[in-house]
């Protein structure tokens, strides 16, 4: 498609526009042996630091609460040092980096016009304005303190919900704080590692102040301002976004916060995993599973529901597109599981909806029939319509359609974690980069392979979109032991469970990847955003600049990385193909931060329902994004052919606003190309993936390591048992030993 332009540059300039896109490629790929990271932001010397500090070798084991701890006393030293600097210039807190009162829409939408947010919060204020006598815990924690706010983040409170059931959990995420000064430390788990996170007290209200309310609403109160401030700005419910019931307790709102600010925005946190925030909550590893796959539910009660709180936490959603109700059930929602107790004979469950309201209606509900005084002591249940609600285990089973379970880890347990970039063949093959793990005793093993976790960066992910299988063998035999499992919505990791004995083993990974022609290359975002959106620009680049700066590149990877930044150079100068060629310090067509196709738009996660290559966090089917009141995975008053719509012409109006400019800064409008293949294009021609991808296993073994290594090209992996093609090749054992056999034969009679 073309349109006639008013003016048209000479082809000369055209075709150097071309090849800018893929300058900073062909630049970076001449030196694959720099000790230094290939960044976004231009000499980006803190992910350089980063990058040199990387392991060589093999990454051996150290304690898994060890990270933990670290974080915990960093988070303290930077509160008590800022406390400090306050009480010296006599001045509250005041976050720069994150000012919900100066910082106009930056705390809240996201780097890219696509992913500005609907949340518009009426005002700001401190904490001491908002709540008469403000106290952070109050009376503990529990998941009755929990209710949702205007921010479509249930999927996070139905985590945090989760967590506050266990006593002590949440206060360990609350790290340390000054309420006079107004600084508070929190800390998360990003990509395996723990971090910190440091806010100030400022919180977004749901009304106006009065002398900015609307005459109608002004003229109600004939002047009297304290009373207006304490009817709408006052207390709990003054809060637009997360609250806590108690009207003055204040730790859910500031630790929502902090986890917008980590993200980058509140935006960001709109949508989601429950299983994923579980395990940036606690560092635990979460799998998902289809209710109607619970092969023995019997099994399924006594071994892992019951431990509820114990070694596991749970959650637990209806997927659906539409938020429709079943039995007071509402499907696209996320619900946080408190308890599993068998009394009598009959077995419950304890539920709680993060709304704080809203129940199930069926057996065993507030005021059914199945209630007697005696079952009320029983269970220790009173009515309410509080969010919680009891439901018999046929029930839970049949009316839930997946279970999210985290297993948690304390000292006893060690843990590995090794990252590293890899191309992503076009093809759907195994790497031949893999992990060689040495195991030293007998003992369980949880083995966790990922990807960065993009909803850090949403906007520089670029067009790909991943998901990722592995499985284990023993070194030196082709058919494996075990293998991951696939997630029902989940794509930022897969993990498997087994018991090894001591020996070595190989962790070979497969990922395959979806490319999005209708999401920007990273380089036409950075070059708008670097102009127009500088601020949030220079935030977002910076996270993902750090975020691969922890991964390594193997020597065979890096040559093959190279070559596809060449061939990505040679294909802009010839085409105008927006997959060739991405660059922008970020690596061909990838959107990959690291230059040579290194980068990090390759790591952008795909859920259900949700078009590859949209961003993590935007309200999108198949996510846990409902807000009270509001259809999960849609804007209000929009339905699903309208969202299509919307995200089909968001792409083409990004490019319209896209402005080039001449050399003597002349505003000119160019042709538009077709951005789409032909269909004589070979896709696999244009096929520049990149991921990085982190190796994690946990252990109870002090010796464990794990390497990573390069199979020899001619090595051959079986193929899984369940692979259409296993029967198509008559596959098996023997055929490998028959084919080195007569290879040898074959090399015999040659000499």
């Amino acid at each position: 498609m073309s349109t006639t332009a008013s003016k048209r540059k000479e082809p000369k300039d055209k075709d150097s526009k071309k090849t800018e896109e893929t300058t900073a490629v062909a630049a970076a790929a001449e030196d694959t042996a720099a000790p230094r990271s290939r960044t976004i932001l231009p000499k980006n010397k803190l992910a350089d630091a980063a990058a040199a500090n990387l392991p060589h070798g093999a990454t051996k084991s150290v304690i898994a609460t060890q990270s933990f701890h670290e974080a915990v006393e960093h988070c303290k030293a930077k509160v008590a040092k800022i406390a400090k600097e306050c009480r010296s210039a006599n001045r509250k807190y005041r976050d720069f980096h994150f000012d919900l009162r100066n910082d106009g829409r930056h705390c809240l939408d996201g780097l890219t016009e696509e992913l500005e947010s609907e949340l518009h919060p009426a005002g700001v204020a401190r904490v001491e304005e908002i709540f008469d006598t403000p106290k952070f815990f109050k009376d503990g924690v529990s998941a009755g303190d929990i209710q949702q706010g205007a921010t479509g983040d249930c999927w996070f409170l139905a985590a945090v919900t989760t967590v506050a059931n266990v006593s002590g959990l949440v206060e360990k995420i609350c790290v340390a704080r000054d309420e006079q000064v107004g600084v508070y430390g929190f800390i998360f788990m990003r990509d395996g590692e723990w971090t910190s996170t440091i806010v100030d007290d400022q919180l977004y209200l749901s009304t106006r102040e009065y002398h900015d309310a609307e005459w109608h609403v002004k003229a109600q109160f004939s002047g009297k301002e304290k009373e207006y401030n304490q009817t709408f700005a006052k207390g709990s419910e003054a809060l637009s976004f997360a609250k806590c019931e108690d009207k003055n307790e204040t730790w859910l709102p500031l630790l929502e916060k902090a986890y917008a600010k980590a993200h980058g925005d509140y935006g960001a946190i709109e949508g989601g995993w429950t299983g994923e925030a579980v395990e940036d909550l606690t560092g635990g590893v979460t799998s998902e599973v289809y209710t109607c796959d619970v092969l023995d539910r019997d099994r399924f009660w006594k071994e892992e529901l019951v431990l509820a709180n114990k070694d596991f936490l749970f959650a637990a959603g209806l997927l659906g597109n539409v938020a429709a109700e079943r039995s007071g059930i509402i499907s696209g929602h996320a619900y946080s599981v408190l308890k599993a107790k068998e009394v009598n004979g009959k077995r419950f469950v304890l539920i709680r909806n993060p709304w704080g309201c809203t129940e199930w209606t069926g057996p065993w509900s507030d005021g059914s029939k199945e209630w007697t005084s005696e079952w009320m002591t029983l269970l220790e249940h009173r009515f309410g319509d509080d969010g919680a609600f009891w439901m018999s285990y046929d029930d839970f089973l049949h009316k839930f359609s997946q279970i999210d379970r985290t297993r948690l880890f304390d000292p006893s347990w060690t843990v590995t974690n090794r990252w590293i970039q890899v191309p992503v063949p076009w093809g759907m093959e195994y790497s031949p980069t893999r992990f060689e793990v040495t195991v030293t005793q007998k003992g369980p093993l949880v083995i966790v392979l990922s990807q960065l976790d993009d909803r850090y960066f949403r906007g520089l992910a670029g067009q790909y979109s991943f998901n990722m299988h592995f499985r284990v063998q023993k070194d030196g035999e082709t058919e494996y032991i075990t293998r991951s499992r696939s997630n029902v919505g989940m794509s930022r990791s897969v993990n498997a469970e087994l018991e090894l004995e001591p020996g070595k083993y190989i962790v070979i990974f497969k990922i395959t990847g979806e490319k999005n022609r209708q999401t920007p290359t990273k380089a036409k975002v950075v070059k708008k955003t670097k102009k127009y959106n500088r601020k949030k620009f220079l935030q977002i680049g910076m996270s993902c600049d750090l975020a691969f700066a922890r991964a390594t590149t193997e020597p065979e990877d890096e040559e093959e990385l190279a070559a596809k930044a060449k061939a990505a150079s040679a294909a802009g100068s010839e085409h105008e193909h927006e997959g060739a060629g991405s660059g922008a310090g970020a690596g061909a067509g990838a959107g990959a931060g690291r230059g040579a196709g290194a980068g990090a738009g390759s790591v952008q996660r795909t859920v259900p329902g949700k078009l590859p290559g949209s961003r993590a966090g935007s309200k999108t089917k198949g996510m846990r994004s409902s807000r009270p009141g509001v259809r999960a995975g849609f804007h209000e008053g929009e339905t699903g052919d309208d969202a299509a719509a919307e995200g089909s012409t968001a792409t083409s109006e990004a490019g319209e606003d896209d402005e080039k400019e001449s050399e003597d800064g002349e505003e000119v409008e160019e042709t538009e190309e077709e951005e789409e293949d032909s269909d004589d294009d070979d896709e696999e021609n244009y096929w520049d993936a990149v991921a990085c991808v982190g190796l994690r296993i946990y252990a109870q073994d002090k010796g464990l390591a794990v390497e990573v290594v390069h199979a020899e090209e001619e090595a051959s992996d079986a193929l899984d048992q369940d692979d259409p093609a296993k029967d198509a090749a008559n596959e098996s054992d023997e055929d490998y030993e028959d084919v080195e056999e007569g290879d040898e034969e074959e090399e015999e009679e040659k000499k």
